[in-house]
């Protein structure tokens, strides 16, 4: 009798950090945005915003930031829950820019959590930001805003950043994605870049972290 061939399961392929440089108006690169992917040859992660973010956190704390971003800072996006939550209490402040997304509300928890991050020392961003935006009530804690230029018109973008530069505060042309793009933003009043035009996100591979070794590394940075 013939015996059938087992047939080998498919390997899954080992999950990666992908990093987008951010970049002054001389291309000097001055922080990542990380991203969280489920194989080199993904561009997305389709799981929840939430599991990614923790999937970064974790990872950033087995092999350090100055690995990840060469000793640059690591801009991680924040959901509603990640806010409310404090993860990002695991990770260095003087390190990392918390972005906090266009999704989460401006409620009073959300306030308050800006609050307790910016008396930890960490610096916050607000991405994707547009005129009129809900999350207006979070600009006096922000180090950063971000705004995607392919999403807005020059008019719009320019008095954006004609309102919101400061001496405390970054304006970050998002979605940079031509030379055209890049000096309109510039003579605009940004001063940070980051987009297609520089570079597309870069895959990192990274050892996958088991879900108990995970746990024991939260807790550790969270005694420290």
């Amino acid at each position: 009798m013939a015996v059938k061939a087992q047939t080998a399961p498919a390997e899954k392929p080992s999950p990666c950090i992908a990093r987008q440089p951010i970049l002054t108006a001389d291309e000097t690169v001055t922080g990542y945005e990380l991203f969280f992917r489920e194989g080199r040859e993904e561009r997305r992660f389709s799981s929840d915003a939430e599991t990614a973010t923790s999937s970064i956190i974790d990872t950033l704390n087995l092999i350090g930031l100055g690995v990840l971003c060469d000793g640059r800072t690591a801009f991680i996006n924040c959901t509603h829950q990640g806010l409310l939550t404090d993860y990002f209490a695991l990770l260095p402040p003087d390190d990392v820019v918390i972005e906090i997304q266009k999704e989460v509300p401006a409620d009073e928890d959300v306030v308050k959590a800006c609050e307790r991050l910016k008396q930890g020392g960490y610096s916050i961003a607000l991405d994707n930001f547009v005129t009129n935006d809900a999350r207006e009530a979070l600009v006096p804690f922000a180090d950063y805003i971000k705004v995607d230029i392919t999403k807005v018109g020059s008019i719009e973008y320019v008095a954006l950043a004609a309102r919101y530069t400061s001496k405390s505060r970054i304006m970050v042309a998002h979605k940079v994605e031509s030379r055209q793009h890049f000096l309109t933003a510039r003579n605009a009043g940004f001063t940070r870049f980051q987009g297609y035009f520089f570079q597309h996100p870069e895959n990192m591979q990274v050892r996958q972290i088991p879900a108990n070794q995970a746990t024991y590394l939260r807790l550790l940075n969270a005694v420290s």
